[in-house]
């Protein structure tokens, strides 16, 4: 099969991303789902890593994220999520002060 220079295999043109940026965040009190950002940052994917420096575990989800719900992070691992906008993405930490660092894409 060929593909057409920007299209994928369905024959839909996509835009490839055009911008990285990148951030931190941290959970201040354990058991406290906090935003990766508070304003709206379209994106079409996050990367985020659970920083090697973490006493505890991470936990990546939504807003109803909480200690044993969501995508469990040990310190140093990551997960890749396609997500529109970078406000609807939560973490929370079993130990205070442990955080995440992480990238996006737009277009």
């Amino acid at each position: 099969m060929s593909l057409t220079p920007g299209r994928n295999e369905f024959g839909v043109f996509e835009t490839p991303p055009n911008t990285i940026s990148d951030g931190s965040q941290t959970v201040t009190t354990a058991g406290t789902a906090v935003q990766l950002s508070t304003t709206s940052i379209p994106c079409k994917k996050v990367l985020i890593t659970a920083l090697g420096a973490n006493s505890g575990n991470i936990w990546v989800g939504g807003s109803t994220v909480a200690n044993g719900r969501g995508k469990q992070l040990v310190p140093l691992q990551d997960v890749e999520i396609d997500i529109d906008d970078l406000n609807k993405v939560y973490i929370d930490s079993t130990s205070d002060g442990d955080g995440v660092a992480f990238l996006y894409v737009t277009y």
